[in-house]
Order: C-alpha cells, then structure tokens, then sequence
C-alpha cells in the first residue's frame, strides 16, 4: 500500500519554498528557525550604517514571515518562538544588554504578526505568484508593518539612546521593507501544481541561465563603475528575465541584483557613488531602487503566471466542454431511437386495446390501460421535449416565417385543450379583438407556443375554474394573454420562471406532472419570432403569460365592432359560425360551457350570443333571459340552426355593414 503524503501547509496552496519547509519534522524546522534567524541577523547588524544599530536590509524577518504564513496555528506559535529565540541570541551575542536584546526582539516579533494579523484576513493563502496577493503583501508587509514597527522602535531609541528619531526611522523602515520583498516572495511565490513542470524546464533550459548571467553581468557593470548613473539598464534585463523564468525565476535573480548593489555601494562604488549626501540618504536610494525593481519584475512575471493559468484552464474546460457535447449527443441519440421510437409504438399498441382492437376488455383492465397510456404519454411528452430544447440550443431548430392570420390558429389552440385534464373541468374561453391581425411566425410552432400557456394555465388551475385566452393589439404590437385563477407564482420563484426544469411548488398544485421545459421552449419559440415573452402574477391569485408579437398588417382592426359569443361545444359548427360572423363584423368570441359563457357575461358587454343545441337542452337560455332582464342589458340570444340568417340579416343592417366597410 502507498503511504499517505501529510501536508503540513494550508490546504488549497500551490507549491512554494516555504511550504516544502513544512514538510520537515517539526524539530528540525524549530532548529533552523532559531540557527536561521540567529545568523541572518547576525550578518544584518554586522551590516550596520553609521546612524546606530540599523541593518541595511534585515532579512530574517522576511524569512520567518513567509514560514509562519504556510504553518497551522499550532506550528505557527512554534515557529514564532524559535525566531524570537533565534533573535535574542543574536542581539546578546553582539553585546546588547538582556533588556535591550529582548526589547529590539519584541519590535521584530510585533512586525511579523502585525503582517500576519492582516495577511490572513486579506489575502489567506497567501500566494505572492498571484498579482492581487503580491500587491497586498507589498502594501502590508512592505509598507504598514515596518512603518508601524519603525515608528515605535524609533521612539525607543531615541529616548534610550538619543538616536535621531527621523533618520532611524527611515533606517529602519528601508531595511525591514526591503527584506520584506526581496525575501518573501523568494519564499511564497506560489507555482501551481499544473504549472510546477513548466516553471522547473523554464529554469533549467540554457537560454534561462543566459538571461540570469546577463542580468548580473550589467549589474555588475552598472555598479562596478561610478561615473555615469546607469541604474534604468537593470531593469531591462530583469524585465527580460520576468517575461522567460516565471516567479520563482525572477524572485531568485532580484534577490542575486540586490545582493550585488548592496555590496558595491557598501565598497564605495556605484551610481550612489555620485550622491553628494551622507551615507544613509544613499542607502534609502539604493533601497527603494531595489523595492522598485522588486515589484516591478514580479508584477509582469505574476500577470504572466496567471496568464497561463488561465491559458490552460480555458484549455481544459474547452477539452471538457468538447467530451460533454460528443456525450450529450449520444445520449440524444440514445432517447431518440432507444426511447421515443418505442414509446410511440407502445402508446400506439395501447391505444388500439383501449379502442377494442384486442376485443372487449372488463372495466378493471381498461382503468389499468388508461393508467398505462397516461404515463406513457407523460414519458413521449418528456423525450419530445428534452429532444426539442436541445435543438434549440445547438441552433439546428429554424422556423418558417411568413404572414399568417392567427384567427384559426387560436381556435385550433381552443378546442384542442378543452379536453385536457377533463377530471378538473376547467372552461376555456377565447376573447379576440383582433379577428383578422395577419403575424409573421411559423404557424405550427405559434400554436404550440400558445398551448403550451394555455395547457399550463389547466395545469396549475383549479377545479372548476375557467382559463382565458385573450388576444389583440396593444399599441403597435399584437398581444397574446393566457389567465388563469390559479393560486400564482411564488415570489421566491419567479426569476426561475423560464430556467429549464424548473417547477414552482405551489401547495396543492405540486402534484402537477410536466419536464419544467415547457416556458423554455415557448420562449426560445416566441423570440425566434421576433417576439417576446412575460408574465403577471397577482398577490391574491391568477397569473397572467402574455407574448408580444410586431404585427403584418394592423389598424383596419381598431375601430369597434359588436360583440358576439358563440357557446358551441362542436369545434366545426362553432368555428364556422365565428367565421360567418367576423366576416360580418363582429367580435366573436368562443366558450364551450356555462361557466366559461357566465364568465364572459362578467368581463364583457356582449350584444348577441349564438348557443348550440345542447345548451338549449340544459334550460340555458331562461338563464340567459333572465340575466339580461336583472342586468338591464338587451342581449340578443340566436340558436345554432338560425345563425347564419341571424348574421346575413345583421351584416345587412346599417350598423354592421359601417363597421365591415372599415374593416
């Protein structure tokens, strides 16, 4: 069995020096700590300026930061520890007195945490190979920590030591920044997992050690002579070697530049050389020359990290968006030969049976059968729809676009869902002021945009109640409206509303069967028409889809007509008397029950109502008589049989025939 690798850093981090650091056990790391930072500060105060005891660069608290920084909370006290011992030993080791070796020690540990305090809460994980994190730990550790820290030990040594505060201030705060940013991004330069090849053949190809050799060589030049100040070819240089080596690479060559200009400007040569002004007013030059080639570098090779990063995740998610699609698609064909071919035949075997094809069947077996066919249809209806909205989207779905009157349409659209869901007798009924408005749309597809509104609307409507299908112009487009009295859509909901698979838990109405693809479908539908698509939802129930659609040919319908509704169940004799009576001039309007008839009576002012047969049978027309006579409104009631005269007599009065003639 293969031993499980322990992580000692935090989780979710590239790789880095200091979290290979981690990886050590843990005495070994407590020892290089306290050896680590006794000999660095050793060498930063054997580094010292003439001002006192101010470093040139101090360079173990950057060290120590970065390791703390990749620890957990228990190591992170550990580590703590040993570079405040560390610290201790080198400031009694050159002679400080125990109090001022613990209080100088005191002042590096308040800088380190305060780095840390706001480096966790900013930028956790830390990751100096990352752009937005470089440029806060610059702020932070290379900006507010030592200047918070300089101000408080410069106080100090002024009183105890009579030290001048601003020149031990500046001292301070140039040499703790500076190893801040020289050290620390050497150490937290985050190289991603994926990238950690890339950056490894990056520093060992030739033309990489070149680039390095070259940035010393004119370091070298630069600060060997000290007549002319050369400093701005340095960076060209180090530019070239941000562009090649990555962050690691870049970090590693300004920490070697650093290293160099410090010790010629120590020996007395360099540009700094030409200064006319003491020897700290040149330090604090040199070292903001180096802060600045610090993030200048590691700025354009961090942008350039990341540009590959992410070069290579659009790479990977391209690749996986690639296997997807090819899957998508065989899962497509799989339901459709698999599954839809089947299903038709099975629906179309059932069918047979419950129509007596196999011989008469004992009512248990038929119920069962209906079940049967009820979810098989739901099955077809879920593969047809799955089927479809991927054509959609891939953009294989085109429309046949061309003038239309959508007067037949819509009563396609009415008498086709009077059937359905016939257990909750839900009355439909048609209300169009716009009989002749000619569309530009795909007629097939109009219709199954409406009925899927209006099959909805049954759906999520109540027992008894009745479904309105509305239609006319509104301003200069042709608006369609399906309303139900349904419970609504709840608030939560609404911005759902056209997601695919997506159903709205309305209480009692959950149990309501449907893909969730129906609105996705109408939508995409509607706007491949040049059309759009909203709804309404009332607080107190009823929710109102409406589609909007640029119409062909308009204003011949906006002067008013009579109204008139037709209350026939048989969609021949109902159509064809609608048909007769808009080419009269009236507004015929559709209902195929009293209850859907009554409803009109409460919306609309009506003139006339043709009723069918069966209607007379049920005593309707006392109904009728008698609400015309408690409402005060004449309302001309015509039977089926004498609908034809009623209307050519009608379109031959004077009233009509006004109308027709503007229409």
């Amino acid at each position: 069995m293969f031993k499980r690798q322990k992580w000692y850093g935090r989780p979710g981090k590239s790789f880095n020096i200091a979290s290979q650091f981690g990886r050590l056990p843990l005495g070994v790391q407590l020892f290089a700590v306290t050896a680590g930072f006794f000999l660095l500060a050793v060498g930063g105060i054997i580094l010292t300026r003439e001002a006192g005891r101010i470093a040139w660069i101090w360079l173990p608290n950057a060290a120590l930061l970065a390791l703390v920084l990749e620890a957990r909370l228990p190591r992170q006290i550990k580590l703590m520890a040993a570079g405040v011992a560390g610290n201790l030993l080198a400031n009694l080791s050159v002679g400080d007195t125990p109090v001022n070796a613990i209080v100088l020690s005191s002042f590096n540990t308040m800088e380190i945490l305060i780095s840390i305090v706001f480096l966790t809460r900013l930028c956790p994980n830390t990751d100096l190979g990352r752009p937005d994190h470089l440029m806060k730990f610059a702020l932070i550790a290379g900006g507010i920590a030592p200047a918070v820290v300089g101000l408080v030990a410069s106080t100090y040594l002024h009183f105890a030591f009579a030290t001048p505060f601003w020149s031990v201030f500046l001292n301070w705060y140039g040499a703790d920044a500076l190893g801040m940013l020289l050290v620390a991004p050497f150490l937290l330069a985050g190289i991603p997992n994926t990238q950690k090849t890339i950056e490894k053949e990056s520093l060992t190809k030739p033309a990489t050690f070149g680039v390095f050799l070259l940035c010393l060589a004119v370091t070298t030049a630069v600060f060997f002579q000290s007549s002319y100040p050369f400093l701005f070819l340095v960076m060209l240089p180090l530019a070239l070697t941000a562009f090649t080596t990555g962050v690691l690479g870049t970090a590693l060559t300004t920490l070697a530049i650093s290293i160099l200009a410090i010790g010629f400007t120590i020996a007395g040569s360099g540009p700094f050389a030409l200064m006319q002004a003491d020897l700290n007013i040149k330090v604090l030059v040199l070292q903001i020359f180096l802060v600045s080639c610090v993030v200048f570098s590691l700025s354009i090779a961090a942008v350039l990290t990341q540009q590959r990063l992410l070069k290579e995740e659009l790479l990977s998610l391209k690749k996986e968006a690639e296997q997807a699609n090819e899957a998508k698609s065989e899962f497509l064909a799989t339901v459709n030969h698999e599954l839809r071919t089947p299903l038709t035949s099975i629906r179309g075997a059932i069918g047979l049976l419950g129509n007596g094809a196999g011989g008469e069947l004992p009512e248990k077996a038929r119920k069962l059968l209906s079940i049967t066919q009820m979810n098989c249809d739901r099955l077809l209806m879920l593969v047809n729809d799955v089927l479809e909205m991927e054509k959609i989207e891939s953009g294989k779905f085109t429309l046949s676009l061309k003038p239309e009157v959508v007067r037949q349409g819509l009563e396609n659209i009415y008498f086709s869902n009077l059937s359905y869901l016939p257990q909750k007798q839900i009355s439909i009924v048609l209300i169009d002021r716009a009989p002749k408005a000619s569309l530009m749309i795909d007629e097939a597809r109009f219709e199954q945009a409406i009925t899927n509104l209006v099959s909805n609307a049954i759906k999520f409507s109540p027992e008894q109640s009745v479904v309105r299908l509305e239609a006319g112009y509104d301003g200069g487009s042709y608006r369609i409206a399906v309303i139900d009295e349904g419970p609504g859509i709840p608030v939560d909901f609404r911005q759902k509303v056209f997601q695919k698979f997506e159903q709205a838990d309305v209480g009692s109405m959950r149990s309501v069967t449907g893909t969730g693809l129906g609105l996705s479908i109408t939508k995409a539908l509607v706007e491949q028409m040049n059309g759009s698509i909203a709804f309404q939802a009332d607080a107190n129930g009823g929710t109102e889809f409406f589609i909007e659609l640029p119409t062909v040919r308009s204003g011949a319908m906006d002067r008013p007509r009579p109204k008139l509704v037709v209350l026939i169940s048989d969609q021949a004799k109902a159509g064809e008397i609608s048909s007769l009576a808009i080419e009269a001039g009236w507004y015929a309007d559709l209902a195929a029950t009293s209850t859907g008839f009554e409803r009109l009576l409460q919306l609309e002012a009506y003139e006339a109502v043709v009723i069918g047969a069966s209607f007379e049978e049920d005593g309707l027309i006392d109904q009728i008589q008698f609400h015309a006579a408690s409402t005060g409104k004449h309302l001309t009631i015509v039977k089926a049989v004498e609908a034809r005269q009623f209307l050519l007599r009608e379109e031959q009065s004077h009233t009509p025939a006004v109308i027709r003639q503007s229409a």
